[in-house]
């Protein structure tokens, strides 16, 4: 006979601004809306010098 396979749990919805750092066992989904540009280390430290 084969052997019962253990239940799943039910999943549980959250945001993203809702995770805590140090947490685990997130599966995540998500939708990108906005992006900012943000400057390479390199062209940031030739702008301040």
């Amino acid at each position: 006979m084969a052997e019962a396979k253990p239940g799943l749990r039910k999943p549980t919805f959250t945001k993203v601004e809702q995770l805590r750092p140090g947490t685990s066992g997130h599966t995540l989904t998500v939708k990108v809306v906005n992006t900012k540009m943000v400057m390479q280390m390199r062209e940031m430290i030739k702008s301040i010098c």
